[in-house]
């Protein structure tokens, strides 16, 4: 379980109205992968979504004066990952 951050970013107030009142400390999110040829092939966005996210969610965390970390999951073994991509 997680949160889609790829949809999220979209709505900034949903990602602090998150960071305020919805985590406790940790939030898991699923990037799974950092290069932009695994990640297409799984149908994922790339790392800039998950950048903005972080960028947010730390900005609101902050604001709401909680220390608060993303627990980020990666692959690192799927089928269309290479060499190269590790």
């Amino acid at each position: 379980s997680g949160v889609r951050y790829d949809i999220a970013v979209e709505d900034p107030r949903y990602i602090k109205e998150l960071a305020t009142h919805h985590v406790g400390g940790y939030l898991k999110i699923a990037p799974e992968h950092t290069e932009e040829g695994p990640l297409s092939k799984m149908m994922k966005p790339g790392m800039g979504s998950y950048d903005r996210f972080k960028e947010l969610f730390d900005t609101y965390s902050k604001q709401a004066g909680k220390e608060q970390y993303l627990i980020p999951y990666f692959i690192s073994a799927h089928p269309v990952t290479r060499d190269e991509d590790m």
